[in-house]
This record gives C-alpha cells, structure tokens and sequence, in this order.
C-alpha cells in the first residue's frame, strides 16, 4: 500500500494525532521567491531534484548512485528504438555530468540536458509513456538557473554520511517503492519546489513517512543503522531550508512504538 493511501486509514489517523505534534514553521517575510517561469511545474521539479542532487555529489566528493532515468532503460527493452533513444541521452548526458564534477560548470547545454533527463524520469513514473517531444523550453532553462543561484552552499555540504534518495529496504517495499529525497548527516530532508512558502499537514506526514520507514527497515545497501535527529523541507524557489528537532515532534516513545506497529498492520492490510 502506497504511503498517500496509508495516512489516509482513519485509525492512523486517529493514532498521528496522539503521538505527533506538527511544529511551528519558523520563516521570514523577506525572502524572495524565484517564481516559475512556465508552467512546466511537475518538470521543473523533477529537474531540480536531478541539479541539486548532482551539487551535493560535487561538493561532498560523493559517489552518486542509479537515477530513475537510468532505471527507465530496463521498462523500454521491448521498445527498441524508444530504448536507444533514451539510451544516447543518458550516455551523452554521463559525459557532461563528469565534466561537471571536474570543472563544477553550470551553463545552459547542462541545464538543458538536467530537463531532458527529468522528462525521461516521466517515462518511468508513467509506466513507460515517451513523452511528445525532447525538447527543452528556454524559460525552463533560465528558470533552472535561478534556482542554482540561490542554493545555500553550506547547508549541504557535509563530512558525514548523505543518502541520495534512499531508500529503506523491506519497508519501502512495503508501501510500493518509497524513497525520500535526502538524508545528509542526522537530517532527513524534502525538497519542494513551489512558489509558496507554506509548511502543510500533507508535508508533515510525509516527513513522518519517511522517518517511520528508516525507523523500520533503516537505510537500503547500509549495514548500520542511521538516526534521524532532524526532518526538513528544502523550499527551493525561497533558497530555504527549513528543519525541526524529531524529538520535538514525538509525544513518547511507548506512543511511537505503537503507531509504528499500527504502521506496519495498515501498510500490509491488516488493519
């Protein structure tokens, strides 16, 4: 069961509200929004995850890990001439991601290709549906590029451990492929890329999610567990991060225990 339809079970939702308190959303009036220039919404999104994902490996001398566009490859194997199409972007797209890494350039023919890759994702996502076309709006590009410009070099660099999109072995399975956005030393972190700067329900329990599912099956490929001292959501287009404590959001551990185990029943249909 997949975790939008899990918070939805109205046991769940009963036991949230006993074990969790929302924290107050700490923002300023003062920062500026780098507002969309198209409406390539859902894309630019997309996109977005795909650049700062590849900074982090940058200045965190990281080893990136599989990208859902290369996962794509595998659902288009009976699809001939879709596959090798697909292919030679993501081949043509590697060389430029490790001169990237080199020379830490971003111009436009990187932006460009970072859009490109995340319509192919689309692919994935949609169970195998090209899209209408490859190419690229230049509204996108410039809009990708005011995002870049914004990113606070210091909240992501680290010399701790960081999770690109993890995900938590046996407990994503058991809610259909759950993987967060980032995990970066003790913090579990979100990225939205949305004009408002809003801190909502939905938000919060999907951080929740997130947190619960490591708390189950811990991190995919790592023997040792990591503790989630602190959940957040990257706002984007504001250049902010904002984070909370996790113990300021649990109300005991007994009632957490419980809601984990009651989790775990409505995830498998039990409950």
């Amino acid at each position: 069961m997949a975790i939008n339809q899990i918070i939805k079970n109205s046991k769940l939702k009963e036991e949230f509200e006993k074990t969790f308190v929302m924290p107050k959303f700490i923002s300023t009036e003062e920062l500026e929004c780098t507002s969309p220039l198209s409406e390539n919404y859902s894309l630019m999104g997309t996109a977005f995850d795909y650049l700062l994902r590849f900074y982090i490996t940058r200045i965190n001398k990281i080893r990136d890990q599989e990208w859902i566009s290369e996962k794509t490859l595998a659902m288009l194997k009976y699809q001939t001439n879709s596959r090798t199409k697909v292919k030679n972007i993501i081949l043509k797209f590697k060389k430029q991601y490790d001169k990237y890494l080199n020379d830490g350039l971003i111009d436009d023919s990187l932006l460009e290709s970072i859009i490109i890759l995340a319509k192919i994702d689309g692919i994935f996502r949609s169970g195998g549906i090209m899209p209408d076309s490859f190419e690229t709006d230049e509204r996108d590009i410039e809009d990708l590029k005011n995002l870049a410009s914004i990113i606070p070099i210091e909240k992501f660099r680290t010399e701790k451990i960081c999770f690109l999109n993890p995900t938590f072995g046996n407990a994503s399975l058991m809610v259909g492929g759950g993987d967060a956005d980032l995990i970066i030393g003790e913090s579990l972190i979100d990225i939205k890329t949305t004009k408002d700067l809003k801190f909502t329900k939905d938000y919060f329990l999907q951080l929740v999610s997130y947190y619960l599912l490591n708390e189950i099956g811990g991190i995919s490929g790592y023997k040792d567990k990591i503790e989630i001292n602190k959940l957040g959501i990257y706002f984007s287009r504001h250049g902010y991060l904002f984070e909370f404590d996790v113990k300021d959001i649990i109300i005991s551990k007994e009632q957490l225990q419980k809601f984990i185990n009651l989790y775990i029943d409505v995830a498998q249909g039990f409950a």
